[in-house]
C-alpha cells in the first residue's frame, strides 16, 4: 500500500470518500501487513464521518486492544477487526456505535465477557465473535437485536444455558454456538425461527430431548447437534427437513428413531453413530431415498429382521461396533456401496452364499474384522497364490493391509478406513466420531527407518567422506584462484533463497 501525501487522499488505496462533500467514509486496510498497535489518540478517531472500517487480516501486537475512543465513530456501520491478533475485553464504548450493521471480531484473542450493552446495537444484522476466548454467559440482551441475521459465537468458552430469547429474532438465518461449554436443554424458541438456514450447536453439554413440534425449521439446510448429551427419541421433523442434505446427530444419547419418516429425497448424509439406538433397523429409513452415507456404528443395532429395505444410492454404510449377529438382509438390495464396515460385531459362522456371491462393482473398502467368520469371498480372495493376482480383482480397491508378518497364507481382512490418502487402523468401539481420527500405523514407519539406516555401514561412510574431501578441495582451489565465480554464487542463491514473507492465514467464513 502506498499513500502519497502530494495526492488527494480520496485517491489513496483503501480510502473511500463521499462524492458530494469529500468526507472519508470508508477505510479498508485489510491484508496490509499492519503491525504494532493503534494509539488511543490516533487521528483515525477524528474521521467522524467514517462508515466502514476494515482492519482484518493484519499483524497487530497480541497485546493490542480496541481503544476506548472507538466510541467516537458514531456513524460507523461496518467494523471488521477479524484475524488481526487483537486481545483484551470489548470496550463498553462499542455500544455507542448505534448505527452498526455488522461487527466482526472473530479469530482474535479477545477475552472476558460480552457486555450487556451489546443490546444497544439495535441495527446490527451480523455479529461474529467466534474463535476467541470469551467467557461467561451469553447475554440475554441479544433479544433486542431484532434485525440480526447472523449470530456466530462459536469456539469460545461460554458457559451456562443458552438464553431462550429467540422468539424476538425472527430474521435469524445462521445460529452457530458450537464448541463452547453450554449446558441445559435445547432452547424451545429456536423452533420459532422460520427463516433459520444453519443451526450448529456441536460440542457443548446440551441434554434432554429435542422439541417435538411438527413442521418447524423448514428452511434449515444444516443441522449439527453432535457431541452433546441429547437423549430420547429423535422426532420425525428432523428427518423431514425439506432442504437439509446432512444431519449430524452422532455422539449423543438418543435412544430411538421415529416410527414414521416421510419420503425425503434431499437428505444425503446421516450420522447417528455413538448413540443408544437399539433393536432392528427401521423400515421407515427406506424413505430416505437419496441417502449416500449412513453411519450407525457404536449403537445396539441387532439387525434388520429380514426387512426388505432399499437404498438405491447408498455408497457408505458403517455398522461397526454394533450387536449384529447376522449379515443384514437388506444388503441384497444395495448395489452401489463403495465402503462397507461391519467390524467388531457378533457375527458367527459361515459367510452366507448370497453375500459371497454378490458382485461388488463399486466396493473400495470392506471391513469384516473382529467377528467369528469362516469361508471366503471369491471376488476378493484367492487360495492359490502362485504368481501375480489378476488386476481386475482389485480394480476398485484403494488400499489393502496385511496384519501379520508371514510371507504366505491368507490375508486376514481387507482395507480399512481411508482418511485423505492414509490408511488407519481400526478405531476402538466408541470413537467413531468423524472428528476422532485413529492414529496411523507406526510399526511400518519404524521398519522403514531401520531398513534405511541399515545401509550406513563403515565402508559407505568412508567412501562418502573421501568423495566429499576431494570435491571440497577442488572447489576451494577454484575459489582461491578465481574469487567467487558468478555461476557458483547463483547456484547457492538458488538453493538458499532469501527469507520469504510469511504467508497470510487464509480466512474461513463460518456461515456458508
Amino acid at each position: 500500500m502506498s499513500w502519497n501525501e502530494s495526492r488527494d487522499c480520496c485517491r489513496w488505496d483503501g480510502v473511500t470518500c463521499d462524492l458530494l462533500n469529500g468526507h472519508v467514509i470508508g477505510l479498508d486496510l485489510s491484508c496490509s501487513l499492519l503491525s504494532g498497535s493503534i494509539h488511543p489518540n490516533s487521528t483515525l478517531f477524528q474521521l467522524h464521518h467514517l462508515q466502514t472500517l476494515n482492519l482484518a487480516n493484519n499483524y497487530f501486537d497480541t497485546s493490542s486492544s480496541i481503544p476506548h475512543n472507538i466510541g467516537q465513530l458514531t456513524n460507523l456501520r461496518h467494523l471488521n477487526l477479524s484475524w488481526s491478533h487483537f486481545s483484551g475485553k470489548i470496550p463498553t464504548e462499542i455500544s455507542y456505535l448505534s448505527n452498526l450493521v455488522s461487527l466482526d471480531l472473530s479469530e482474535c484473542q479477545f477475552s472476558g465477557s460480552i457486555p450487556d450493552s451489546i443490546g444497544n446495537l439495535t441495527q446490527i444484522t451480523e455479529l461474529a465473535l467466534s474463535y476467541n476466548h470469551f467467557t461467561g454467559h451469553i447475554p440475554s440482551t441479544i433479544s433486542k437485536l431484532k434485525h440480526l441475521t447472523h449470530l456466530e459465537l462459536s469456539s469460545n468458552s461460554f458457559s451456562g444455558e443458552i438464553p431462550d430469547v429467540f422468539s424476538n429474532l425472527q430474521e435469524l438465518r445462521y445460529l452457530h454456538l458450537y464448541d463452547n461449554s453450554l449446558i441445559g436443554s435445547f432452547p424451545s424458541t429456536i423452533s420459532n425461527l422460520t427463516h433459520l438456514e444453519s443451526l450448529a450447536l456441536t460440542s457443548n453439554s446440551l441434554s434432554g430431548p429435542l422439541p417435538n413440534n411438527a413442521n418447524i425449521l423448514q428452511k434449515l439446510t444444516r443441522l449439527e447437534l453432535n457431541n452433546n448429551s441429547l437423549n430420547g427419541t429423535i422426532p420425525s421433523w428432523v428427518f423431514n427437513l425439506p432442504l437439509a442434505s446432512s444431519l449430524w446427530l452422532h455422539n449423543n444419547q438418543f435412544s430411538g428413531l421415529p416410527h414414521e419418516i416421510k419420503t425425503n429425497p434431499t437428505l444425503e448424509y446421516l450420522y447417528l453413530s455413538n448413540n443408544q439406538l437399539s433393536g432392528s433397523l427401521h423400515q421407515s429409513l427406506a424413505n430416505l431415498t437419496n441417502l449416500s452415507t449412513l453411519d450407525l456404528s457404536t449403537n445396539n443395532i441387532t439387525g434388520d429382521a429380514g426387512t426388505n429395505i432399499t437404498f438405491p444410492r447408498l455408497q457408505v454404510l458403517q455398522l461397526s461396533c454394533c450387536e449384529l449377529k447376522d449379515f443384514p438382509y437388506f444388503l441384497r438390495n444395495v448395489k452401489t456401496l463403495s465402503v462397507l464396515d461391519m467390524s467388531k460385531n457378533k457375527i458367527h459362522g459361515q459367510i452366507p452364499n448370497w453375500f459371497s456371491g454378490m458382485r461388488w462393482d463399486s466396493l473400495q473398502f470392506l471391513n469384516l474384522s473382529h467377528n467369528s467368520l469362516t469361508g471366503h469371498l471369491p471376488q476378493f480372495h484367492y487360495h492359490s497364490l502362485d504368481g501375480s493376482l489378476p488386476a481386475e480383482v482389485f480394480r476398485n480397491f484403494k488400499a489393502m493391509i496385511k496384519l501379520d508378518d508371514r510371507e504366505e497364507g491368507e490375508i486376514k481382512y481387507m482395507s480399512q478406513y481411508l482418511n485423505g490418502n492414509s490408511i488407519y487402523e481400526d478405531s476402538k468401539c466408541g470413537t467413531s466420531d468423524p472428528s476422532h481420527v485413529p492414529q496411523p500405523l507406526e510399526e511400518e514407519e519404524e521398519d522403514d527407518e531401520s531398513y534405511f539406516f541399515s545401509g550406513f555401514t563403515w565402508e559407505s561412510v568412508v567412501i562418502g567422506y573421501s568423495f566429499g574431501l576431494v570435491v571440497g578441495t577442488v572447489m576451494w582451489s577454484l575459489m582461491f584462484k578465481y574469487r567467487k565465480p558468478k555461476w557458483f554464487v547463483e547456484f547457492f542463491e538458488g538453493i538458499f533463497p532469501k527469507k520469504m514473507r510469511r504467508s497470510k492465514k487464509r480466512r474461513l467464513r463460518r456461515w456458508i
